[in-house]
């Protein structure tokens, strides 16, 4: 496959300025907010926005705000028509969402899903913005976006020295938020920035000897396949193999399950990291307990999302988070919950990547590189997710689907470039963001 070497040309003046007298897309508008909560998330030391009180939540008025605002520059009734991806998610968040509401005002539940579902909502706010960003303003946001991974990385190295006493307690730079980590790399690698990408690369090794998780090397790994998968050169059917054969992989890992803990176990001992396998066998093996109870549709989210466990090896009980959003999914919102989200992963998954391919072959190389970055951060979450609570913490919840509304708003490879101003209330919706 030809790789193109500049995307399609456009009037010089739009370029420089992201639209005629220097106006900038709704779409672009939207596009930076929807970064402002990576930042948040990404600056948030003190863990507040997992830890905090109510006050945290206020940080989705920011892209609420701004379609508010573009809302109100332009009246429109029009709202985008809904991706089949847009579809499941709605339908996963509808569920979720009314289970959460009842376990909490209702049963009284202290511990809920809202840090999952309720970030879940700013998902869907890139539906009333009926434009995209021009190419030029999707390289700004690339540059922002890279710099944002960055400034992670680098943070979570002055943590992991300790030359602020104390930091480290707050566990923002763990195996959770990976995926920050991972776009930060993949930017560098990808916008070719290779005195960045050093001065990462030796950042992330040390902020990896001083926390040597599996988790981080299982999400490298998940970010090295998306990479070789996405390469403008290789074929356009080779992520459909690829996929096909880590599906085969997990299927003969759940078969080899005790091979695979012997392994892990191997793993813990090399790095003289504690073992917490059993602690997460543990929980594990109480959230598929309370799955078989119910296993249709699970507590519907209504009840709570710890589970609790007696630990294999020491005897006592635990009451923690299950540390595998796919068992979370499983216990509480049974094979419904958890198909949706399967379902969710993988139209996300096919979504970027067909539209991927289409941009390449079109000459769109900015709107190609942002979904290829942000796909790299997808998957660092979702590996992550396996053994860790991933989508419980109100900053990646937030994050992952602020981020999931920038995918989407680059719309597919057929739709029409932006016009200076927001689109016009008279253009139908169904014209923008085919699949």
């Amino acid at each position: 496959m030809a790789v193109p070497k500049q995307s399609q040309p456009a009037p010089p003046a739009e370029l420089a300025a992201g639209g005629a007298g220097g106006r900038r897309t709704a779409a672009y508008r939207y596009s930076r907010a929807a970064i402002f909560v990576f930042l948040a998330a990404t600056v948030d030391v003190l863990n507040f926005l997992d830890r905090g009180g109510q006050a945290r939540y206020l940080l989705l008025l920011v892209p609420v705000g701004a379609v508010a605002a573009i809302r109100l520059r332009r009246p429109s009734g029009v709202i985008r028509r809904l991706a089949p991806v847009d579809r499941v998610l709605l339908a996963l968040w509808l569920f979720g969402l009314a289970g959460t509401l009842y376990g909490a005002f209702v049963k009284g539940s202290s511990t809920t899903a809202r840090p999952l579902f309720v970030p879940m909502s700013i998902g869907f706010l890139y539906l009333f913005v009926l434009d995209r960003p021009t190419e030029a303003e999707t390289e700004r946001l690339l540059r922002a976006i890279s710099w944002i991974g960055a400034i992670y990385i680098l943070l979570a190295a002055v943590v992991n020295t300790g030359f602020v006493p104390g930091l480290a307690a707050y566990k923002q730079f763990r195996n959770a938020q990976f995926g920050f980590e991972a776009i930060g790399l993949a930017a560098a690698l990808v916008l070719r920035k290779r005195g960045l990408l050093f001065v990462l690369v030796v950042a992330a090794l040390f902020n990896f000897a001083a926390y040597p998780s599996a988790t981080s090397v299982l999400a490298v790994a998940g970010v090295l396949i998306t990479l070789f998968i996405t390469r403008p050169t290789a074929s356009s059917a080779r992520p459909y193999i690829v996929a096909l054969l880590l599906a085969l992989a997990v299927v003969v890992a759940l078969l080899n399950m005790q091979s695979v803990v012997g392994i892990a176990n191997d793993y813990f001992a090399t790095v003289h990291k504690v073992n917490a396998n059993y602690g997460r066998l543990a929980v594990w093996t109480a959230g598929i307990d309370q799955f078989r109870q119910s296993p249709l549709v699970g507590k519907v989210f209504s009840g709570g999302t710890v589970a609790v466990a007696t630990r294999f090896r020491a005897g006592s009980t635990l009451q923690i988070p299950y540390h595998n959003d796919y068992v979370l999914f499983l216990a509480e919102g049974g094979m419904i919950g958890f198909g949706l989200l399967i379902a969710f992963v993988a139209l996300l998954e096919f979504t970027i990547v067909r539209r991927y391919w289409g941009f390449i072959q079109t000459g769109q190389i900015a709107r190609a590189n942002l979904l290829r970055i942000l796909l790299c951060g997808f998957n660092a979450f979702f590996a992550a997710a396996a053994f860790n609570p991933v989508l419980e913490g109100m900053s990646r919840s937030a994050t992952i689907f602020a981020l999931y509304g920038l995918v989407m708003l680059q719309g597919a490879p057929g739709d029409p470039e932006p016009e200076p101003a927001s689109v016009s209330p008279a253009r139908p919706a169904r014209s923008i963001g085919r699949t």
